[in-house]
């Protein structure tokens, strides 16, 4: 059969001419066919393809099932939604559709529109298997109808597709096809991935209650650095637990020692692609002992040059790494798989890998539950990196995504776009201005751009002095699309800020050193060791500019918004997932590397001339010399571009800024100031020449060595310093001082040697030419910093809200102000931050909301109220309003220092009284929002109760098993009485010698019993606030002396016999018959039965009746009285003879009880005689010699008058016993017989114008009446009339003032000690006992010149003229007797217990010998009386006897000894008024003044045993001569 062939080759349907003209190769009509390209024969024929087909839900065209109907999948309507996109994918058989029903309309062409109701779908479609998958759907997706989709692919699973209407997206197919609603955001399907703004935080709350070891942490809920030393046990000081020790700690403890390590994270997701690095933190260095010199560090900082302390301490860091959301959804949220923990060390340029965290092990905390808040954190233990990232993730700061393209395509595997959108345009300024000062305190207010940390944070970082700033600000969007740096606008003038009255001003800021702080405030305190360091401050004065929408002719991103509005369910209109989102400052500053020069010393002038010269080269305070060895000579080098052969000395082009100064003005060796900061403000110190030594000071008039240049005999290199502009008027020029130290003087002469103390310089720094701006580690959200900008205006909390409350704090008082202030309190008033301006609101309403504690889980909110202040009149509100925080329940400082913290919450109104209730058109509109903070209770530091002023006296008798030597009481500064003793804990220490005490609960034991002496330790009372709230009090113990009782009683310095007086006192338990009993002393009797004598005459010669039973008490005044007149030339006077009875409790009340019992029942008492008279001088007897002149009838000048006393002490057992001479503790009677005598007439000698000195002679002149009673009579004489005695010279009497003034008085003292015989056994008296003492009688060589008048009306001149004013008044009387009595060892007129002494340094044969022995050796006793001395010991202690006394004597074992120094117990009170020279030498008038005649020279001399026991009975006081002969 006929065959036709036909070849389309031409491949081309034509319909437009006649089937009949159809030219070869073409075809009329096709159908499902294609015209084969191959190049086989068969090529032009035609094929049969597969056609187009309407497709349904089922497998095939002719099931019957419904056909695909996107808008009906969708639950719209049909034909609503429009494909703007279409992918056919011949790999895997499927189409992907893009779906909108939204047209965009043609005004929003330049600010595109995102609208809440769009329904935006992507499908994809299986064209083997007929199914339909929804991959990904929402408002988010942001299509228009009027973008249509032209760039679409698939790689690798991965769906990308771009619309030039918003970012190139993608999604995984597997996973959007198993999980439909997975991609649900932005964040989810941008190309470009979120951005990690945020740097590592390092500092956190401690929440740990106990520190690794166990104790008690003190930073337990407290923000704490994050860079830590774990590995030391104590901190610098040595003693103070570090609170971070960690003996269980794995890392390495020395690899970060010499490293500055920053730290930074970056994410990665599950489709294995990595976010940009986060910034680095700062530095995580604390140099080791926190920067401080400690001892000799500051000399082996000048010897080598360096500073080895400089190293990091650090080697624990508890990284904080912040999350976009809560660890536990941040995977869903933000498809984040894992997190690369990054590490880079301050001289290197790689960034290296510490650790990748996978996503199950930070989404869970340590306890396994989920970890919902925002923080991860990682503890970094020193441990090495374990890979580098290569450059091209180092360098890659930002992702090359576009932010909107129009082509999209893959080749070569990779994606390419093509008409795109590279970048935002930034704004052209940001109005803001930079300061730089000291740091904040820790704050973190509700707006994270007010944080302020660094303090803590980074607690030894500051920064630099002398240095420009530039400071610059950097935005970015979510996905991290850079801006430019942004720098602010030049402006004319500063702005100041009231929140740190501080100015501010421009981008860039120049710091200078800091001014001395003792210039700017003369009275100030210098805050060196307490500065906090600086830091940047940036004021922002208006918020960022630009279009708050995006916009895209100028290509400006608008402002981020989130998808859905605050409540986390309503959609945001105004969603611009592509605006400016975050910010980070940037600092440029181009001043690098210096150097710091340690220097030995630094000496203001010219080496050894002395202050004051005047052939000094230079001006004073002109130059300065400092000596260059080791390093610092590289670090001040020599210019040695242009030099000649025989050049000896050198320029240099460093300038040196002074930073530590050794103390400028050293005036003597002995100098306590070594050096002081420097401040050099704008001032440098400039190097002019640099040579050795010899070279630089070889026609100096003084030749080296040089005592002022260290290691002078090495020929240093020595520098030459200009000072520069500085003043020695310094406080008022403001100018910095001269530095460096003066020359060491004394009397205008060189002191060596020299004291080379620490100086430091700063070398000015390298400039480098980069022009390069620093990211800092300063980041926060653009929506934060504009709310803090400009205008904003809100609520930021309280004005004098000065939390005080302590646990002291009563029901009623002011939580906020003083306790003891409270009523003055001025009130805390609610403020308004509009930019950074602080302002009192007018109108207010404080409302308080509710208060926690973390005990409770119930609000404690009740125990405070607000009180709103009024004026006073009570009824006018204070304005701006001001309120108290008053406590209702006063609270308790608890161990659980998390029970001290008070979460408060307060709403403040803002009330608008210029505005209308918009609501109800009346009344004002109010505005409220939410202040809350926290405040810690403070602790009051507790209180020992016990008294421990005096020595806690032990007896060796004591039970000391059972009885505590003490037991404390102490309350705990709670005001409330429930808890006042609770949480106490007492503590000793710092016992001074063995054996050790024994602390049970809060009684002190001794239970060895084998203590002597003097002991001490501290007591330390701690309560809940810890070991920084105690209080210590030192105790003192006296082992070994039994005390009296105390109804015996105690006196000082009182008078028991004044004037023409007779006395008696009692210690007695019965007062019945304590006074008539005997037998009675001789001369002590009227030798009348009953009647006790000591009465000048016999009661029935008198008018009056004497009552020698009347007894003088406390209650009970009355004294016996008898009267006699006689005639005198002068006319009548009358003379008034005393009698009195005393008990004890007259003199002490303390002695008093209910039984009147006063006899010694224990212990060892005492009992202090001073026997005075002070002669009445020449004006008493100026009228007679005024009568008489030429008649020798007064008183010779050169005689001395005198009187005496006479006196017994008597003992007996019990009060039916009879009386019995006393006996003391060394077994020797009680005698009272001495002479005193006094010829001082200068008062340049105190110690002997007001005592005198014992006789050398003993024995006392007879009583002057009819018996010898010199074994008890107590003799005083002193010179007449008073000034002169030498001379004869009648006319000296006609001054009597002169006289009147200068008349010495004598004292003649006696000591006696009785009662228990602590030393010396056998001797004890222990009972009741009675001190007699007859009125005074004159005792004279001559008896016509007598002082006191008698009862046998004779002539005596003296008293006749004008003597009865001078004896009669009790109150003005020059006779008298003073009494004290008491405790032997334990005197209440000290609380010493070890009393110094001089004691001769070799022993004597005999007393009168030794007593011309000078003591020289210091040696203390327990005895303040010379006389009861039983040993001495080397110190204070009274552990050791001094060897001195402790050896073989041979027999001359008789030493000499007296007081240490005056003022002493002993010296003033314990001498007997001996004499400071040898026994029998007679002090002449010219001895007086002399440092050798004092109180402190008295001497006495004793015998000692070869244990240095003094054998009793032998203690002697040396006696002299005083009188005129």
């Amino acid at each position: 059969m006929a065959e036709v062939k036909n070849a389309f080759i031409k491949s081309k349907m034509n319909k437009d001419l006649d089937d009949r003209l159809v030219p070869p190769g073409e075809y009329r009509n096709g159908l499902n066919v294609q015209v084969s390209k191959s190049e086989g024969e068969d090529v032009g024929a035609l094929e049969n393809v597969i056609g187009n087909i309407v497709v349904t839900t089922g497998s095939g065209p002719s099931d019957g099932l419904d056909n695909v109907d996107f808008s009906v999948l969708s639950g719209l309507n049909t034909g609503t939604l429009k494909s703007i996109g279409l992918l056919a994918d011949t790999n895997s058989s499927k189409i992907f559709v893009f779906l909108t029903d939204y047209t965009e309309p043609a005004a929003a062409a330049i600010n595109p529109e995102y609208n809440i109701a769009a329904n935006n779908f992507i499908y994809s479609y299986n064209t083997l298997t007929s199914d339909t998958i929804k991959l990904a759907e929402g408002a988010f997706l942001n299509f228009s109808t009027t973008y249509p989709i032209y760039g679409i692919n698939i790689l690798e699973d991965v769906l990308l597709w771009t619309d030039n209407r918003n970012q190139p997206r993608k999604l995984n197919i597997s996973v959007a096809e198993d999980d439909g609603g997975y991609y649900n955001s932005e964040d989810l399907i941008s190309v470009a991935k979120y951005n990690p703004y945020q740097a590592i935080n390092l500092y956190y709350v401690d929440t740990f209650a106990n520190t690794p070891i166990g104790d008690n942490n003190p930073n337990f809920n407290r923000n704490v650095s994050a860079i830590q030393d774990v590995v030391s046990e104590f901190l610098p000081d040595g003693t103070t637990k570090n609170m971070y020790y960690d003996p269980t700690w794995p890392g390495d403890p020395d690899y970060l020692e010499d490293k500055f390590v920053s730290f930074s994270y970056r994410f990665k997701f599950n489709d294995g692609e990595y976010s940009i690095t986060a910034p680095f933190t700062q530095e995580a260095f604390i140099p080791k002992q926190d920067g401080y010199f400690l001892a000799g560090d500051e000399d082996n900082a000048y010897r080598s040059s360096l500073v080895r302390f400089m190293e990091n301490k650090a080697n624990n860091v508890k990284l904080q790494i912040p999350l976009p959301a809560s660890a536990d959804s941040v995977s869903r949220k933000f498809d984040i798989s894992s997190i690369d923990i990054l590490y880079k060390e301050s001289d290197a340029l790689s960034i290296k890998v510490l650790d990748t965290v996978i996503e199950s092990q930070f989404r869970s905390n340590s306890n396994g539950l989920p970890n919902s808040t925002d923080v991860f954190v990682y503890n970094y233990q020193s441990r090495k990196p374990y890979k580098t990232l290569p450059e091209s993730e180092i360098i890659r700061v930002y992702d090359k995504t576009p932010v909107k393209a129009l082509g999209q395509e893959v080749i070569s595997n990779r994606v390419v776009y093509s008409n795109f959108q590279d970048k935002h345009t930034p704004p052209n300024h940001i109005d803001y201005d930079v300061a730089v000062t000291p740091k904040y305190a820790f704050s973190q207010p509700e707006d994270k751009s007010l944080w302020s940390t660094s303090i803590i944070e980074y607690p030894e970082h500051s920064v630099k002095e002398n240095r420009n700033y530039q400071v610059g600000f950097v935005l970015s969007d979510r996905y991290g699309r850079q801006s430019s740096t942004i720098l602010s606008n030049v402006t004319d003038k500063n702005k100041f800020d009231q929140l740190t009255n501080t100015f501010f001003g421009g981008s860039t800021f120049y710091h200078p050193y800091q001014a001395d702080p003792d210039l700017l405030d003369p009275q100030g305190v210098n805050e060196t060791n307490n500065r906090p360091g600086d830091s940047i401050k940036v004021l922002i004065n208006e918020r960022v500019s630009g279009s708050e929408k995006r916009n895209l002719r100028t290509l400006e991103p608008g402002f981020y918004e989130p998808y859905y509005l605050p409540d986390g369910i309503t959609l945001n209109p105004d969603y611009n997932p592509l605006g400016w989102y975050s910010y980070k400052i940037v600092v440029k500053q181009t001043e690098q590397e210096y150097y710091n020069v340690y220097l030995p010393g630094i000496l203001n002038g010219y080496p050894d001339y002395a202050s004051g010269a005047t052939d000094l080269p230079d001006p004073v305070n002109s130059i300065a010399y400092i000596t260059l060895l080791n390093g610092n000579i590289n670090k001040v080098p020599r210019e040695l571009i242009t030099t000649t052969q025989d050049q000896t000395q050198y320029g240099s082009s460093v300038m040196l800024y002074g930073r530590v100064t050794p103390a400028p003005l050293v005036l003597t060796p002995t100098s306590t100031e070594t050096n002081l900061p420097y401040y050099p403000q704008v001032n440098d110190q400039t190097v002019v020449a640099i040579a050795e030594q010899d070279n630089m000071f070889k026609d100096a008039s003084t030749a080296g060595p040089f005592g002022t240049v260290y290691q002078t005999d090495s020929d240093p290199y020595v520098a030459r310093l200009l000072q520069g502009t500085v003043s020695i008027n310094s406080g008022a020029d403001k100018l910095p001082l001269p530095i460096g130290s003066l020359q060491v003087t004394q009397a205008g002469q060189l002191v060596n040697p020299y004291p080379h103390n620490l100086g430091v310089f700063e070398t000015n720094p390298v400039e480098s030419r980069l022009d390069i701006f620093w990211e800092t580690s300063t980041t926060g959200l653009i929506s934060e910093l504009n709310n803090i900008a400009g205008e904003s205006s809100f609520v930021n909390g309280f004005q004098d809200f000065d939390w005080q409350q302590s646990e002291a704090y009563p029901q009623g008082s002011n939580a906020t102000f003083p306790l003891l202030n409270n009523n003055t309190s001025p009130g805390f008033v609610p403020t308004s931050l509009i930019g950074t301006n602080i302002t009192p609101i007018d109108n207010t309403r404080v409302e308080l909301i509710s208060i926690y504690d973390a005990f409770s889980p119930n609000p404690i909110t009740s125990r405070w109220r607000i009180e709103r202040l009024y004026e006073a009149d009570g009824v006018t509100l204070l304005v701006p309003n001001r309120y108290n925080l008053v406590v209702n329940t006063a609270s308790y400082f608890n161990p659980d220092s998390t029970q001290n913290v008070f979460d408060f919450k307060f709403n403040v109104v803002t009330i608008d009284t210029q505005t209308p209730d918009p609501l109800t058109q009346s009344g004002f509109a109010e505005t409220s929002q939410e202040i809350d903070f926290s405040k810690t209770l403070l602790n009051k530091d507790p209180e020992i109760t016990t008294d421990t002023t005096l020595p806690i006296l032990a007896p060796n008798e004591r039970n000391f098993q059972v009885d505590p030597l003490i037991t404390f009481a102490g309350l705990n500064g709670a005001v409330l009485p429930l808890n006042q003793t609770a949480n106490l804990s007492w503590s000793i220490s710092n016992e001074s010698s063995s054996p050790p005490l024994e602390l049970i609960g809060s009684s002190v034991y001794e239970k060895t019993g084998s203590a002597r002496g003097n002991y001490s330790f501290d007591v330390t009372l701690t309560d809940s606030g810890g070991a920084n709230d105690s209080v210590t009090k030192t105790v003192k113990i006296i082992f070994g002396q039994e005390q009296i009782n105390s109804s015996f009683g105690s006196a000082s310095n009182k008078i028991v016999s004044n004037g023409l007086q007779s006395s008696g006192v009692y210690w007695s338990n019965d007062y019945s018959n304590c006074i008539t009993s005997g037998p009675i002393p001789a001369m002590m009797d009227n030798n009348e039965a009953g009647n006790i004598g000591r009465a000048a005459y016999k009661a029935d010669t008198l008018n009056n009746t004497l009552d020698p039973n009347a007894l003088i008490t406390a209650t009970n005044q009355v004294v016996s009285v008898e009267n006699i007149y006689d005639l005198d030339p002068q006319g009548p006077q009358q003379y008034r003879w005393y009698n009195g009875n005393y008990r004890p409790d007259f003199f002490d009340n303390e002695a008093a009880d209910q039984n009147n019992s006063h006899a010694l029942s224990s212990g060892t008492a005492y009992v202090k005689l001073d026997f005075e008279f002070e002669p009445w001088g020449a004006e008493d007897s100026i009228a007679y010699y005024n009568a008489n002149i030429g008649e020798p009838r007064g008183p010779d000048p050169e005689k001395q008058i005198g009187v005496a006393w006479l006196a017994y002490l008597q003992y007996r057992v019990d009060s039916s016993s009879n009386w019995q001479q006393a006996r003391d503790i060394e077994g020797s009677n009680v005698i009272f017989n001495n002479i005193n005598q006094n010829s001082v007439l200068t008062r340049n000698s105190p110690d002997f114008f007001a005592k005198g000195i014992q006789d050398s002679n003993p024995t006392s002149p007879s009583y002057p009446l009819n018996d010898d009673y010199e074994n008890q009579v107590r003799s005083t004489s002193t010179a007449y009339p008073g000034e002169n005695t030498r001379s004869n010279d009648n006319t000296n009497l006609q001054n009597p003032v002169a006289r009147r003034n200068n008349s010495p008085t004598s004292t003649s003292s006696k000591i006696f000690a009785f009662g228990k015989a602590q030393t010396y056994s056998g001797n004890d008296r222990l009972g009741e006992y009675r001190l007699l003492i007859r009125y005074p009688q004159s005792s004279v060589r001559n008896d016509r010149f007598r002082p006191l008048p008698t009862t046998t009306r004779e002539a005596n001149w003296v008293w006749q003229i004008r003597g009865a004013t001078k004896i009669g008044g009790v109150s003005s009387s020059r006779v008298k007797v003073k009494l004290d009595f008491g405790d032997f060892y334990y005197p209440k007129t000290t609380t010493e217990t070890a009393f110094s002494y001089r004691v001769s340094l070799e022993g004597s044969s005999d007393s009168i010998i030794s007593s011309g022995t000078t003591p020289t050796i210091e040696v203390w006793a327990r005895e303040w009386s010379f006389k009861y001395v039983t040993t001495f010991y080397t110190g204070a202690d009274l552990q050791t006897v001094s060897p001195v006394l402790k050896k073989s004597h041979g027999g001359n074992n008789w030493f000499c000894y007296s007081g240490f120094n005056d003022g002493s117990e002993n010296t003033d009170n314990g001498t007997e008024n001996s004499s400071p020279r040898a026994i029998g030498e007679t002090l002449e008038l010219s001895d007086f003044p002399s440092d050798s005649v004092n109180d402190s020279n008295r001497r006495w001399v004793a015998q000692f045993d070869d244990n240095g026991l003094k054998i009793a009975g032998t203690s002697t006081p040396s006696g002299g001569d005083l009188r005129i002969n």
